[in-house]
């Protein structure tokens, strides 16, 4: 419902509009990242049993049927199972291990921070107060006109503006 406010409840609907923003958008994130965790999870498993895994998909003969032995073997899920089988073999170099542990460790972290801005309010604002800093920073620019004092004196004539008004009077004494 359309309403006038006064700049201070402006400013409260923005900052409350702005939290309710980021606990949705840090519990997508939050959400997202432990979906990723969770595969990653999987392909350490699968990286730590490197030898077994290849013997089961290389001995099953549909993929279903390797999907069912990891899952049983590793007490892994479809998902899971669905990544490793999904992995293609360029990820066994040394290289791409480390990248793996490495993608998980940093997604560890970036649960605990996403957990750490949902477990306080101060700590939302903050993100709030960081964002707004940011578009500050990247929209600011100086004042283009200049506010100067007025030097002299304000005659109340001069803020009454000038039109031109037909007046008329009654034989009665009434003015229109």
């Amino acid at each position: 419902r359309p309403r006038s406010l006064d700049l201070k409840t402006i400013l409260e609907k923005y900052v409350e509009h702005q939290k309710h923003v980021i606990y949705r958008r840090t519990e997508f994130d939050l959400n997202k990242y432990k979906a990723r965790l969770h595969i990653l999870e999987g392909l350490k498993i699968a990286l730590d049993n490197i030898d077994e895994v290849i013997k089961i998909i290389k001995g099953s003969k549909t993929d279903v049927i390797a999907k069912e032995q990891l899952n049983a073997k590793f007490s892994l899920d479809d998902v899971q199972s669905t990544a490793i089988l999904e992995m293609k073999l360029r990820r066994l170099t040394g290289l791409e291990i480390e990248k793996v542990l490495e993608d998980l460790k940093n997604v560890l972290e970036l649960i605990e921070f996403l957990k750490d801005i949902l477990s306080s309010d101060e700590k939302v604002l903050n993100v709030v107060k960081e964002e707004l800093l940011e578009i500050k920073n990247k929209y600011a620019d100086d004042r283009r006109t200049r506010l100067l004092p007025y030097e002299g004196e304000i005659d109340i004539e001069d803020l009454i503006n000038e039109q031109e008004v037909a007046i008329t009077l009654t034989h009665v004494g009434y003015i229109k």
